[in-house]
């Protein structure tokens, strides 16, 4: 009888269901001889299998071995690829009930090859060759601006492939951290000056497409990213490519790119109409791969957006068309989208983060972003998170300036307001959206280690200061600030 050896990441009640099919579709229908490796999360249990499985039965056995396992098992892509080390040449990836090939790759060592696997559908290719069609029409030579997880997720190497494919030169520049540096934007561009690069392609995050506007700002105008915080460009940026693999910066339909000043700690703009993308290709397909909590606090990034685009005194009817109808889209999808990843949550998800981000980049954003500006810069705190953190407490106290657009927001969301005040309503969809990162699991300000009382002295002047402040519903001053961190701070305290 052939055995048949099954690693599984990350089992929970997904793990049960997917379990029992392999046992079912293999084990009965085909007589096979199952064992099932498990393995745990990584900060449990420090990444190593602890558990042997035989027909279904837990028992203390020897592991699966590296280059052994027939059939891997993993609920999140990027977990699979973590132990894809554990599959033999011939072994599949299973992601979601979907069978995914592996891809070999050298990894430098003499006799071993290491297996992940192809994350991307076939539909990626088409993202792919879209990007290399619209970089024929730019120049001769580009540069693509990644980060390391899209490299190793494979999505990256799709566009890529193609490139190669179609004799077109390019570099890949992927030193980008989650808030972009100046001094490494700097130095991004000072290497596409050298290799003289006409143009750039822009693959992951607000992070990888705010560095890619960045650097070709100082392509084609010079200086330094400082030079640039005024709304002073000169001449239009070095022609950009936007592929974005996240539902929430929408930053490849806005005028700006934020950019962490390492001298000040403090976030700065480089903003205008010269800053904009040439091309951007939405696809959802895209953001398949993503674990559940970046989809979570990229779609959280993204409803912030689209209720300060509404909310704010910068706001016009053409905006808030934009902004109410994503708050819509991302509240019927978003908790369906990070809990299945089914295909029509993702799409209006993505649908949705690039309205809502042509929604803010037409009106404004207000004292939410402040805050998350402040604490990116200083704590360096992702956007999206610090955004998700902050919209519900900042929304409670700017309810008096907009009253009724909070309750708009509220109907939009799903909340029946049926016989409610404009007053109440507007509570209600504030209450709602705390509820959605709670199921979410975005973290609390007093859950942050990193947060120090005696830092909100400059935080709150940072916040109190940014300019997107002055189109607060309401009248917001650093004292504001100081009291609102104190009561966050000290929550459930």
């Amino acid at each position: 009888m052939k055995t048949v050896n099954i690693m599984i990441v990350g089992v929970g009640g997904q793990g049960t269901l997917l379990t029992s099919r392999i046992l079912g579709g293999i084990a009965v229908e085909q007589g096979y001889d199952v064992k099932i490796s498990e393995v745990h999360g990584m900060a449990q249990r420090g990444g190593s299998v602890v558990t042997y499985v035989r027909y279904g039965e837990y028992v203390a056995e020897p592991i699966v071995e590296e280059g052994h396992a027939d059939v891997l098992i993993a609920f999140e892509r990027l977990e699979a690829l973590r132990y894809a080390h554990f599959l033999k040449k011939d072994g599949i990836i299973i992601c979601n009930d979907q069978k995914i090939e592996p891809m070999t790759v050298s990894t430098g060592k003499a006799d071993y090859p290491e297996h992940i696997l192809e994350t991307l559908k076939e539909n990626h290719r088409v993202v792919a060759v879209n990007a290399m069609e619209e970089a024929k029409k730019l120049g001769k030579k580009g540069l693509v601006v990644t980060d390391k997880g899209m490299i190793e997720c494979g999505l990256a190497k799709k566009v890529t492939d193609i490139l190669e494919k179609a004799d077109i030169d390019f570099f890949v520049w992927s030193d980008i951290v989650p808030n972009p540096r100046d001094v490494d934007i700097e130095k991004g561009a000072d290497f596409a000056i050298e290799e003289k690069i006409d143009y750039l392609i822009a693959i992951g995050g607000g992070s990888a497409m705010d560095t890619a506007k960045a650097i070709g700002t100082i392509m084609t105008n010079g200086g330094k990213c400082e030079d640039w915080y005024e709304g002073n460009l000169e001449k239009p940026i070095a022609p950009l490519i936007c592929i974005p693999t996240t539902c929430g910066t929408g930053s490849e339909v806005t005028h700006e790119s934020i950019v962490n000043n390492t001298k000040t700690l403090e976030k700065d703009c480089i903003w205008g109409p010269m800053n904009s993308v040439k091309v951007a290709i939405i696809d959802s397909q895209v953001i398949d791969h993503l674990p559940g909590k970046i989809l979570a606090s990229t779609g959280m990034d993204a409803l912030t957006h689209a209720v300060e685009a509404y909310v704010c005194k910068a706001s016009n009817p053409i905006t808030d068309a934009l902004a109410i109808k994503a708050i819509e889209m991302i509240g019927k999808s978003l908790i369906s989208a990070v809990e299945n990843h089914d295909e029509e949550s993702l799409e209006n998800m993505m649908a949705a983060s690039t309205m809502a981000g042509m929604a803010f980049g037409n009106s404004d954003v207000a004292s939410v972003h402040s805050i998350s500006e402040a604490l990116g810069g200083f704590y360096d705190i992702p956007h999206g998170v610090a955004n998700a953190m902050m919209l519900a407490p900042v929304s409670r106290l700017s309810i008096p300036g907009a009253t009724e657009k909070y309750a708009d927001v509220a109907k939009a969301l799903g909340v029946d307001t049926t016989d409610m005040t404009s007053e109440r309503a507007a509570n209600a969809g504030v209450d709602y959206i705390q509820k959605m990162a709670d199921d979410l699991k975005i973290p609390h300000f007093c859950d942050l280690d990193i947060v120090n009382p005696k830092d909100f002295d400059r935080l709150a002047t940072t916040a109190a200061n940014a300019d997107e402040t002055e189109d607060n519903p309401v009248e917001m001053t650093k004292e504001d600030f100081i009291k609102l961190f104190e009561k966050l701070y000290n929550e459930n305290k």
